[in-house]
């Protein structure tokens, strides 16, 4: 749909924008072109690999110098979870060793003066109704296995949608529930951020082709027919 030329283009007019950093949401199935189009042209402002963690190891290694912020996710725990949520059991195994090796290849988070990363890896885990237990586990393994002073944004925005039947997944994580994340999560000390209650809506939900969004793609088209 673009050449490595017109994604290097897309790159440059968003930066144009005079935004903060280019957020590269879901990147990793277009991994290649990716990385050769911030070879192309590298951007002056701080690029941000926005993933579910589930990631070759080889293609993190691949963003080196060209990649400042990582932003992945941990997920699921156990393999009955992974299994039935995203049908890969083996996601915890694999995006553990992945982020390891975005915090080694980031190093140690690097903030403005206004308090944005500019470098490091910012792990985000998102608190399920009915699997507080995946949660602290997923905490202990983010102290245990991490380097000491990795950031991590504890979550509870989940929103249910399209009816869902899988259990506890058609309510919202209970206000008990999270408390019980949020304890852990101060309990082994990791530093990071919490979110407020009002975050849970689906107003928050992203409109990817909204008319802001529309006028970068000069081949919108292409995603509309």
């Amino acid at each position: 749909m673009f050449s490595i030329r017109q994604l290097s283009e897309l790159f440059a007019r968003v930066e144009d924008l005079g935004v903060h950093n280019l957020n590269l949401v879901n990147p990793t199935h277009f991994a290649p072109a990716i990385v050769e189009a911030l070879a192309r042209r590298r951007p002056g402002i701080p690029v941000i690999w926005n993933s579910s963690g589930y990631e070759d190891l080889e293609m993190v290694r691949s963003t080196a110098g060209l990649v400042d912020v990582f932003l992945p996710d941990l997920k699921y725990a156990t393999i009955e979870t992974a299994m039935e949520m995203a049908n890969a059991p083996d996601y915890f195994e694999i995006a553990l060793a992945a982020v390891l090796a975005m915090c080694e290849r980031a190093g140690l988070p690097v903030y403005d003066k206004n308090g944005l990363l500019l470098r490091g890896t910012l792990v985000r885990h998102l608190v399920l109704p009915l699997r507080v237990r995946e949660t602290l586990d997923i905490l202990d393994a983010i102290a245990s296995h991490l380097p000491a002073g990795t950031p991590v944004s504890l979550m509870r925005q989940y929103t249910p949608m399209y009816n869902s039947t899988i259990p506890g997944l058609n309510r919202r994580v209970s206000t008990r529930e999270y408390a019980r994340a949020k304890e852990h999560m101060q309990f082994l000390g990791l530093s990071g951020y919490y979110q407020q209650k009002d975050a849970v809506d689906s107003i928050f939900t992203p409109a990817f082709l909204d008319e802001e969004s529309i006028c970068l793609f000069p081949h919108i088209d292409a995603f509309t027919h």
